[in-house]
């Protein structure tokens, strides 16, 4: 093989992978769960299921999403979707390394979004716990209190969403761009 035939199946094979790389990147979703998974559970009598230690209620929480299910879903708190994620991303810029400045500009405001995203995540496990304590101590106003803070956590973590699945579009475009213009 020439070496004028080894550079051109170069650039195949590097708009291949890439190709490859941005189908990883569209199985990847961003689904607005409301972090449901940081609920507790309630019995048949509305009360929270719980253990408790000598000063501390541990609350029972619901099941965490299928595994396979979060593998694939970008800002996931619970799994190493993310991870994977920044992955791809890497291995995107490595590809395109004329391009790795704006791939890593990508790649961090992902980061920046995901961080936040695992704050919120704390806070609304705290809050459930603090709700499930109001149900054992009849506390209607710190109840209603916590509901008010419980909605505001969920309208910020649809934003951030929202803003993850924005970000995830741009990549996208941004290597169905690359791509058209290498052909």
């Amino acid at each position: 093989m020439s070496r004028d035939s080894c550079n051109f199946m170069r650039p195949m094979n590097t708009a291949h992978h890439i190709t490859h790389l941005l189908k990883k990147i569209q199985e990847f979703q961003v689904i607005k769960c409301n972090m449901h998974h940081e609920r507790v559970v309630f019995n048949a009598n509305r009360k929270p299921v719980y253990r408790k230690t000598a000063n501390e209620y541990f609350f029972d929480r619901v099941n965490l999403c299928d595994a396979k299910l979060r593998k694939q879903r970008l800002g996931c708190a619970h799994s190493s979707v993310n991870q994977n994620f920044a992955k791809v991303i890497d291995d995107l810029a490595q590809q395109l390394p004329k391009k790795a400045q704006q791939i890593l500009r990508f790649k961090k405001q992902c980061n920046n979004i995901v961080n936040k995203i695992y704050q919120l995540d704390h806070e609304k496990g705290q809050l459930e716990h603090d709700l499930a304590l109001c149900k054992l101590t009849p506390d209607t106003h710190q109840e209603n209190q916590l509901e008010v803070v419980s909605k505001l956590l969920k309208h910020r973590h649809g934003i951030l969403m929202d803003e993850l699945s924005v970000m995830k579009s741009d990549i996208e475009l941004f290597i169905k761009s690359v791509l058209n213009n290498t052909h």
